[in-house]
């Protein structure tokens, strides 16, 4: 038996099992399909990490192995900064 990788789990993953996000719309072109689930997959991602981290982006980019611009990037792109008053 070969050693199951994530990526060998995914593919041979019966549909039914893979998640929603995994479905595809052939009407949609691939690239533009591709940039929605990324995008989609990046918001979900750096709210979670923010909320799990209070809001401390140096912990969170930590976490995510990304540095601390790449995050603020992220945090604007979505609007994802708490306002501050």
């Amino acid at each position: 038996d070969r050693v199951s990788t994530p990526e060998h789990r995914f593919h041979d993953a019966p549909a039914a099992e893979l998640p929603a996000s995994a479905e595809v719309d052939l009407e949609t072109p691939f690239k533009e399909q591709k940039a929605q689930m990324v995008a989609r997959f990046e918001q979900r991602y750096t709210k979670a990490l923010l909320d799990s981290h209070k809001g401390n982006v140096s912990a969170a980019a930590r976490q995510a192995g990304i540095d601390r611009m790449s995050l603020h990037k992220l945090i604007n792109k979505y609007e994802l900064a708490n306002p501050r008053g």
